[in-house]
C-alpha cells in the first residue's frame, strides 16, 4: 500500500506515519518544512519527506501523480488558539484549513487518487459538558466559535462535497484531543496536550498543577493511529468521531505521571494550561461497527511508554547537530 499524507511531520501525521510503516505501508509525507532530525531517525526507512505548500495545487497535482499512491491522507492545517487570532492573519487559517482541502481533493482527482481520508475535528462541535455529556457525530448539532474549529468543519463540508463531484470515496474523521509518542512543540501548536506538559513537567522534577475536577476525553496517540488506519484502509465513507468515550481525571494523571517518571519530582509547582475546558467524551458506536473492536491502551501503560519514548526524545536532542 502506497499512502500519500499531508501534514505529516505534525503530531497525529508523524504517528500516523510510524504506523503506516509498522504495517508495511510506503509512505510520502509533505509539509512545509521538513521534521525533526530526531523524528526522521526514529522513523527509519519506509517515509519519503517532500517539502511542499498545501497551498500550492499545482505543486501538490504533480506530487500526487508522481507519487501514484493507492490513498491520499490529507492532515494539513494551522491550529490557531485565541491569542492567535486577535493577532490578525486569520484569513492564512481559512488559506491552508479550507482552500487547502479543496486543493488536496482537485489533486486526488486529477491524480486519479480514488481514496481519500480528510482530517476534521472534534473541535468542530464547539460544544461543552454544558451543553452535552455526548458528542454524537449523526445526533448532535455542529456550533463551532473559534476560527479554527470553524474551519474545520467547513473543510470537512469541502471534501465530502467534492468527493461526491469527483466521484470519491471520502472519510473525515472527526480527531478529538490525542496525546502520547511524537507529540512535540511547533510554532503551529500553540498549546500542547496536559499530558505532554505533565510528562515534560515530571521529568524535569517539578510537580504539575491542575484545576481541581478537570477531566477531558483524550485518546492515546497509538490508538488514533491504528484507528486512523483501519479506518481508510475500510470502505467507510462520511464523518466518523475518532476520540475517546472516557474521561481521564487530569490529578489522578499528574500523579501517575510523576510516580511512572521515578517519583523524584520536587514541591514546586508549574501550572498546566487547559487547551479547553469541560470538553465532553464522543460516542464511538458507528465507528466501532465499520472497524471492529477499538485499540484502548491502559493509561499507565501508555504513560510508561510515553515517558520512555520522551527521554529517547530528549537524548537525541542532546546529541551534537540534532534540533
Amino acid at each position: 500500500m502506497r499512502v500519500f499524507l499531508t501534514g505529516g511531520t505534525g503530531f497525529i501525521g508523524l504517528a500516523l506515519t510510524a504506523r503506516l510503516i509498522k504495517d508495511g505501508a510506503d509512505v510520502v509525507s509533505v509539509a512545509e518544512a521538513p521534521p525533526p532530525d530526531w523524528a526522521t531517525q526514529m522513523l527509519g526507512d519506509g517515509v519519503t519527506f517532500q517539502a511542499l505548500d498545501i497551498r500550492d495545487k499545482d505543486a501538490l497535482t504533480s506530487a500526487l501523480q508522481a507519487a501514484r499512491p493507492d490513498i491520499l491522507i490529507h492532515g494539513a492545517a494551522l491550529t490557531p488558539d485565541e491569542k492567535t487570532e486577535r493577532a490578525g492573519g486569520t484569513a492564512a487559517i481559512f488559506e491552508v484549513n479550507v482552500a487547502g482541502t479543496a486543493n488536496a481533493l482537485e489533486a486526488a482527482a486529477a491524480a486519479d487518487v480514488r481514496r481519500v481520508m480528510a482530517f476534521s475535528s472534534g473541535a468542530a462541535y464547539g460544544r461543552t459538558l454544558e451543553d452535552t455529556d455526548v458528542l454524537d457525530e449523526v445526533e448532535t448539532e455542529c456550533r463551532p466559535t473559534g476560527l479554527y474549529a470553524i474551519s474545520k468543519l467547513a473543510a470537512e463540508k469541502v471534501a465530502l462535497r467534492l468527493g461526491a463531484l469527483h466521484g470519491l470515496s471520502v472519510v473525515t474523521p472527526r480527531l478529538s484531543a490525542a496525546w502520547g509518542p511524537w507529540e512535540y512543540s511547533t510554532p503551529h501548536r500553540q498549546t500542547l496536550s496536559p499530558p505532554w506538559q505533565m510528562i515534560e513537567t515530571v521529568l524535569d522534577g517539578t510537580l504539575p498543577s491542575v484545576p481541581e475536577g478537570a477531566a477531558l476525553p483524550l485518546i492515546y496517540s497509538e490508538d488514533a493511529a491504528e484507528i486512523l488506519v483501519r479506518l481508510v484502509v475500510s470502505e467507510a465513507e462520511g464523518v466518523f468521531n475518532v476520540g475517546s468515550d472516557r474521561m481521564i481525571d487530569l490529578e489522578d494523571f499528574a500523579k501517575t505521571a510523576a510516580a511512572a517518571a521515578g517519583g523524584n519530582v520536587g514541591s514546586a509547582e508549574r501550572r498546566i494550561e487547559l487547551f479547553t475546558a469541560g470538553r465532553p467524551p464522543m460516542r464511538l458506536d458507528r465507528l466501532e461497527a465499520v472497524i471492529g473492536a477499538l485499540p484502548r491502551t491502559e493509561t499507565d501503560k501508555a504513560l510508561e511508554k510515553t515517558i520512555t519514548w520522551t527521554r529517547d526524545v530528549r537524548r537525541r536532542k542532546d546529541m551534537s547537530g540534532l534540533s
